[in-house]
């Protein structure tokens, strides 16, 4: 079943485990624009808060270490910002819950989220590790964005498409997927065995707290690109076997 954060941001036939294309009923319309909104200044000053070029040689050339690369001009903001967006888009899914299909898988995400922020931040040397974890936010907007801007849910890869929209529809989708595999499947787990080194040296309860919630989200991460991909697989091989001529010859 695919009952993960992905029923929030595609249209799933749960009985068949099939993921589609497009945008859920409109009440959740709003909530989407927001979060859109929302998550533009936390991408915007998290990326201040890095330099580039040492990112570069942590990255491709792994000469030097990801924590060397965080400048960390712009903690204290990105912190608040990053606050300021969990409450937020907590209280709004309190008060409206059918904004989504899962509030209260929503609400216990952000309040995880919350407890891992203050632990992070709490401890200065682990600030890196904090923009790192944050940087996630890049592939939500971008998931969130290749809905909005795909409601009516034709496939991305189809030729006979507008020129500009279907730029915008392909790159969007490219910069999901990196993000998403980028952020989800290779960064989490690295941060996970970052945490887990310096616990295994020092054997410290906050590290080890640390440590149990990034092996949670590194979990969560893991399962839900499992059940992405599954329901991708189902839904060409379903459309390759013809059961979905119907949605095909609809465009979604």
């Amino acid at each position: 079943m695919l009952d993960s954060i992905l029923q929030h941001y595609y249209r799933i036939d749960l009985r068949q485990n099939i993921v589609y294309s497009g945008i859920p009923p409109s009440a959740a319309n709003l909530h989407d624009y927001f979060n859109l909104l929302a998550l533009i200044p936390i991408i915007v000053v998290l990326s201040w808060n890095w330099d580039v070029e040492i990112l570069k040689e942590a990255v491709i050339y792994r000469s030097k270490h990801l924590r060397d690369a965080w400048i960390g001009d712009y903690e204290t903001e990105i912190f608040t910002l990053a606050l300021l967006y969990f409450i937020s888009d907590t209280l709004w899914v309190c008060m409206i819950p059918h904004c989504v299909k899962s509030p209260s898988t929503i609400i216990i995400h952000h309040f995880a989220c919350l407890v891992y922020l203050f632990l992070l931040f709490m401890n200065p040397t682990y600030f890196w590790f904090m923009g790192s974890c944050l940087s996630i936010e890049a592939n939500t907007w971008f998931l969130i964005a290749r809905r909005v801007m795909n409601k009516s849910g034709v496939p991305v890869w189809k030729i006979d498409l507008p020129f500009g929209y279907s730029l915008q529809l392909k790159l969007i989708s490219i910069c999901f997927y990196t993000t998403w595999f980028l952020g989800r499947c290779i960064l989490y787990p690295y941060l996970l065995n970052e945490v887990w080194t310096d616990w295994y040296e020092k054997r410290e309860i906050a590290l080890f707290v640390k440590m149990s919630m990034q092996a949670l989200f590194t979990f969560l991460n893991l399962k839900w690109t499992y059940n992405l991909i599954q329901g991708k697989f189902n839904y060409w091989y379903k459309r390759r076997e013809g059961s979905l001529k119907e949605y095909n010859e609809k465009g979604l």
